[in-house]
C-alpha cells in the first residue's frame, strides 16, 4: 500500500464488452435489453441485501495512528499550518493538540469518532463517507466514469470515488438451445452490470463493476426472467474503489450504495 500511495501522490503533483460464458452463443450489445434501449430500474438497496456491499475495512487500514496521546515524536501544534505540507493540527486526549500525517489513498477518514481518532486525507483527495451511515469513510481521488476512461493510465491503481454515476445493464450472452412450448425459457442468460456516468448517452464510457470478492456484478437467469435478477438494481450509485486501466476499465468496488 505504501508503494501505492506513493504513485498516487507523484501522479497527483505531476499533473465494458464481456466475453460470453461457456456454451453461450449470443452477445448482444451494452446497454440494451432485449426490448431496446436502456432500462432503468427504481434504485433501492441491492434485492439480495439491505446495507451496502461493503469488503470492510481498508486494504491497509487499521487502528487509528496512535491513541490521541502525544510521544516524544509527536511536535506539539497550535493550527494546521504549523503541520504543513505533511499533516494537520490535531486535537489529542490529554486536551493538547499535535502533528498528525495526512491519511493516504484508501485509508480511513471522517466518520462519528472521537476527535483525537479523526483522521483526515490529504489535500489531493476528498474523504468518501456512506450517506446511509455514520461509518469512517475512505481517501480517494474524486472522480468521474468518463474521467477514468479519458486518463485511465494516470488513474490506473488508484482509489477513486465516483459520487454520482448509473449502473446499467451492458453485454448480455444467452445459450441458444430450442425450446419447447413445454418450455420456453430453456436458455440461460446473464448481463455484465457496468457504470456510466448518464444513463442513455450513446456512446458513454463503461466501466466493469467487480465486487469485493473478485466477482462481476452480474443480471443472471433463464431467458424470461434474467432481467429481474440482478445483483444490482439497475439506477443511480455512489461507490469507491481501485481503479484498473484494463482492458476493460475496471473499478474493484470496496462500497457501492444507491444514490439517494
Amino acid at each position: 500500500m505504501a508503494d501505492r500511495r506513493a504513485l498516487a501522490f507523484a501522479a497527483l503533483l505531476t499533473a465494458c464488452g464481456t466475453e460470453p460464458t461457456e456454451g453461450l452463443g449470443v452477445v448482444r450489445d451494452g446497454g440494451a435489453f432485449f426490448d431496446g434501449g436502456p432500462r432503468v430500474y427504481d434504485a433501492g438497496p441491492p434485492r439480495d441485501a439491505g446495507p451496502p456491499r461493503d469488503a470492510g475495512p481498508p486494504r491497509d487500514a487499521g487502528p487509528p495512528r496512535d491513541a490521541g496521546t502525544p510521544d516524544a515524536g509527536d511536535v506539539p501544534c497550535t493550527s494546521d499550518a504549523e503541520c504543513a505540507p505533511d499533516g494537520w493540527c490535531r486535537a489529542t486526549m490529554s486536551g493538547s493538540r499535535a502533528c498528525t500525517p495526512w491519511a493516504g489513498e484508501g485509508e480511513r477518514c471522517g466518520g462519528d469518532t472521537a476527535p483525537w481518532a479523526q483522521e483526515r486525507c490529504a489535500p489531493a483527495l476528498i474523504c468518501f463517507d456512506s450517506i446511509i451511515s455514520s461509518a469512517p469513510g475512505n481517501c480517494v481521488i474524486d472522480t468521474t466514469v468518463g474521467a477514468l476512461a479519458n486518463a485511465s493510465t494516470r488513474f490506473d491503481q488508484h482509489a477513486v470515488g465516483l459520487g454520482a454515476f448509473d449502473v446499467v445493464i451492458g453485454p448480455v450472452s444467452c445459450t441458444l438451445r430450442p425450446c419447447t412450448p413445454e418450455d420456453p425459457c430453456c436458455n440461460d442468460c446473464e448481463g455484465e452490470l457496468q457504470g456510466v456516468d448518464r444513463v442513455g448517452a450513446g456512446g458513454a464510457p463503461r466501466l466493469s463493476l467487480v465486487a469485493p470478492d473478485g466477482s462481476r456484478y452480474l443480471c443472471a437467469g433463464d431467458e424470461c426472467n434474467w432481467q429481474d435478477q440482478c445483483e444490482l438494481e439497475p439506477g443511480p450509485y455512489r461507490a469507491w474503489g481501485w481503479f484498473g486501466a484494463g482492458p476493460p476499465p475496471t473499478l474493484n468496488v470496496e462500497r457501492i450504495e444507491p444514490r439517494r
